[in-house]
């Protein structure tokens, strides 16, 4: 299979999924059934939040409407805070990890961040996790925390050391190079990163596999966040998502919803 053929039919796998009436029945119940609180709101949440993965990817890579995307990138982090202020903290790491957050980062939204720094900051406190996916973790959670600060690079903790046999190890160098490396250093691992897509493939959603590299792509844009204006080409790395024009002025997608899933958090 070619790569133009391969990209054709994610492209596919994410419009079937935006058009099926199937899909469409569900997203009505679970609406249905958040406004009624009946049982079950986690997963009809949960409902929402591939909807609105979906409609994000199939707006990025088909609609090629940016902005749109970046509405329901901003629905979607907003229906993840509502899920997760259900779930006791010691267990939020069950139904999340530090790579959903980039739901949040590709808003643009401030809002969220910041609330997502907060769940990002504890979300292995007091659990046995590998040291880089913990390390990982508390880096973007300073990036998100320190938004509001003007950059926060100068935020970023010291590593003594990298596991270098660890699938994460290049994940931990791009904040050590975040912190005192150059701009092309960043450049080459974020290309490197790329270049192992195949390998990472547990960390799409399903809707982004085969489009874009959601790693590299997150963390090209907590490189922006933190304070580097760094541009880089690459098929599976879309800037657009990354680039921070009009990044405010969100809309919640699901309008019925706003009071109980925003104003509520």
């Amino acid at each position: 299979m070619t790569e133009k053929s391969r990209y054709e039919e994610r492209i596919r796998h994410v419009e079937s999924h935006v058009f099926s009436e199937f899909n469409a029945e569900m997203n009505e119940r679970a609406v249905k059934k958040i406004l009624t609180g009946a049982d079950g709101l986690s997963r009809s949440i949960r409902t929402l939040e591939r909807r609105a993965n979906a409609m994000a990817v199939y707006e990025c890579f088909v609609n090629r409407n940016v902005k749109s995307a970046k509405d329901w990138f901003f629905t979607l982090s907003n229906l993840q805070l509502k899920r997760l202020s259900l779930i006791d903290p010691g267990e939020r790491h069950t139904a999340f990890t530090s790579f959903d957050g980039s739901s949040s980062a590709f808003s643009g939204d401030t809002r969220t961040q910041i609330e997502m720094g907060a769940i990002l900051s504890s979300l292995y406190q007091g659990q046995s996790v590998e040291p880089n996916l913990q390390f990982i973790t508390e880096q973007e959670a300073l990036i998100f925390q320190g938004i509001s600060q003007g950059p926060a690079s100068r935020n970023l903790i010291e590593v003594s050391e990298i596991q270098k046999n660890d699938l994460l190890s290049l994940d931990v160098e791009l904040f050590v190079k975040l912190k005192s490396g150059t701009d092309d250093e960043i450049r080459a691992i974020l290309l490197a990163i790329c270049d192992e897509s195949e390998n990472r493939f547990r960390l799409e959603s399903g809707f982004t596999e085969g489009l874009m590299n959601t790693p590299a792509t997150y963390y090209m844009k907590l490189v922006h966040m933190a304070g580097r204006d760094l541009s880089l080409e690459h098929p599976m790395l879309p800037m657009e998502l990354v680039k921070n024009e009009n990044d405010q002025g969100r809309v919640f997608k699901f309008p019925e919803l706003e009071d109980v899933i925003i104003s509520e958090l």
